[in-house]
């Protein structure tokens, strides 16, 4: 079965434990996601089948949105709520301007860095693995992105976050910041993922349906890989290109307006379905970076 599997995870499983499931009800082995959520994270989980597992890559650098709590008051090792509280502070009093002034700060490319634990690795090995033996992790900052961010004071110690952000971006370590920033010290105690790699919350199953389905009691919603890729420039094919494309050979199009130099590209047949990613190599020459056999 080939296809994109889109499921509401609740708080408490784990996105392998999501996979399972998935696998289980589409008798598919080749399974795989764009990008996962802790347990205590509920939301959006974007699930690949088949020949879809090829688009993983590319899904996984489109940009994400989130709904998250910060709590004020109290950070904690992991910066969420299932971390040890490794410090208290009083919050100031806060209003809504406080928050405002904070706005600027948090757009567009920003230096953030990473919670202790967190699946990044150094010197070979996620970064969680050695914060669970105690070692002393010095995580170094990276560049992220923040498209939109939206601040609102929904008591006098908790914050709701509503943000737009790109790859590798931690909404536990932005609600850490936040409440630095505030005076106090905080942790992110509730995300959920609106959106990620071009599909919405609203278009996924709910996790009752998908257990019905991996008990074979339901039918698993399957969208088709056509839905995917929607970030990238299509480009539709005719037989003879589709050829040169499928045996590796470069292609030359005209195009208007023309290719950027190095862009991916959705590679499309006559009738406008997925058949293989597609990279630029000038403004007019095509090559085939992952056909997919569907």
């Amino acid at each position: 079965m080939h296809g994109i599997v889109l499921v509401d995870k609740p708080i408490g499983p784990t996105s392998f434990d999501i996979v399972k499931l998935v696998r289980r009800a589409a008798r598919e082995k080749r399974v795989g996601h764009t990008g996962t959520l802790d347990p205590m994270a509920s939301g959006l989980l974007v699930i690949c089948l088949g020949e879809a597992t090829k688009l993983v890559p590319y899904l996984m650098n489109t940009g994400k949105r989130y709904l998250g709590i910060a709590t004020l008051g109290q950070s904690t090792d992991s910066d969420d709520a299932q971390g040890q509280v490794i410090e208290s502070r009083p919050v100031p009093p806060l209003d809504h301007f406080a928050l405002f002034r904070l706005l600027p700060k948090y757009r567009g490319e920003i230096s953030q860095v990473p919670p202790i634990y967190a699946a990044i690795k150094q010197d070979g090995e996620a970064l969680y693995r050695k914060a669970r033996r105690g070692e002393l992790v010095e995580v170094a900052p990276r560049t992220v992105e923040i498209h939109a961010l939206a601040l609102k004071l929904e008591s006098q110690n908790e914050v709701a976050i509503d943000v737009r952000c790109g790859k590798g971006f931690y909404v536990r370590a932005l609600a850490r910041d936040i409440a630095r920033d505030l005076g106090t010290v905080g942790h992110l105690s509730m995300l959920r993922r609106l959106e990620t790699s071009g599909y919405a919350l609203e278009q996924a199953c709910d996790f009752d349906l998908l257990q019905r389905a991996a008990a074979g009691k339901a039918v698993l919603p399957v969208h088709s890989v056509d839905t995917a890729l929607r970030h990238l420039r299509p480009l539709r094919l005719d037989p003879q290109e589709q050829d040169h494309i499928r045996h590796g050979r470069p292609c030359v199009l005209t195009l208007d307006p023309p290719l950027l130099p190095h862009a991916k590209l959705a590679l499309c047949n006559s009738d406008g379905s997925l058949i293989a990613v597609g990279r630029a190599i000038d403004e007019t020459t095509v090559t085939s970076e992952r056909w997919l056999h569907l």
